[in-house]
């Protein structure tokens, strides 16, 4: 299992989406739940948060985001 993705949102995936193919794309691919929590993150996605200052920030409210 991805570190950046919860388990619940990924059995709404299949078979829709491919986790591999969301995860080697090009584009920021993110997913959310209707309240609007963020609850997946491909690593494009991280790599923009990145390049426009989200760090520190993501990885104190997402733990996953210390170790990408």
């Amino acid at each position: 299992m991805f570190t950046r993705l919860s388990a619940n949102f990924a059995s709404l995936l299949a078979p829709h989406f491919c986790l591999e193919d969301l995860e080697d794309s090009h584009a920021s691919v993110f997913g959310r739940w209707p309240d609007f929590t963020l609850t997946y993150f491909n690593p494009v996605w991280v790599g923009l948060a990145r390049a426009n200052s989200g760090q520190p920030q993501i990885a104190s409210k997402w733990e996953w985001a210390r170790v990408i």
